[in-house]
């Protein structure tokens, strides 16, 4: 993404090295212009877009015209605290696996997965249409700049596992003190607007309660 000159923050628990000088590293957590210790996000202020290589914020949610964030919280104050339009999960199936049955059993699994996939034929495979101005614009730049994907196997069908090391940064990743479970770093509810959350389902549910009680008087009376 750098290369293609757009503007990319490195958030991670690690000390990484970026190849591209323009690529800033950064902690789950930095300080902001009054040497306050903040999360990543507000740190960073806007961001039009959000790769997460570690783990999924929409765990699968279906994402509708109604329901644009699929249930998710995080992905809905990204966009209105952020405006964080776009928000891509590259986690794989194998590295879910290893996230879900643990470092004991897990690698066997996500590695069986991997080579059932790259069993695959050919000719099950679907064929994407790139877009227009992909091949000039992107990834002629990108093999211009030396941006490759090597692998050290012939196999035509190529499916990306897992490593040990985005386990270990996910679980090692420190959450938010909200007790939700959410990364620090992501967006989270302020405890005003969970207090504000809290006042409304009230009174949704005196609203429902007066409601049924006022129908099934109705229909003692008759």
């Amino acid at each position: 993404l750098a290369t293609l000159g757009i503007e990319v923050s490195l958030v991670s628990t690690g000390s990484p090295r970026a190849k591209n000088d323009g690529v800033y590293v950064m902690k789950p957590s930095d300080l902001n212009d009054d040497y306050e210790e903040v999360g990543f996000s507000t740190a960073v202020g806007e961001f039009d877009s959000l790769i997460d290589t570690i783990s999924n914020e929409r765990k699968g949610m279906l994402i509708t015209e109604d329901n644009p964030y699929g249930g998710s919280t995080v992905l809905k104050l990204l966009q209105s605290k952020h405006q964080c339009n776009k928000y891509i999960s590259t986690l794989t199936q194998s590295q879910q696996i290893v996230k879900n049955e643990g470092v004991l059993w897990g690698p066997g699994k996500a590695n069986d997965h991997v080579k059932k996939m790259e069993s695959i034929s050919l000719a099950r495979c679907a064929s994407l249409v790139p877009s227009l101005g992909f091949g000039s614009a992107t990834l002629q730049t990108l093999l211009d700049s030396n941006v490759l994907f090597s692998i050290k196997s012939n196999n035509p069908t190529v499916s990306r596992g897992w490593a040990l090391k985005d386990f270990w940064e996910e679980t090692s990743w420190p959450r938010d003190s909200s007790g939700m479970g959410i990364r620090f770093g992501m967006p989270a509810e302020e405890e005003e607007d969970l207090d504000e959350q809290f006042r409304r389902e009230q009174e949704r549910m005196q609203t429902r309660i007066r409601v049924g009680s006022e129908l099934g008087g109705g229909m003692d009376d008759t």
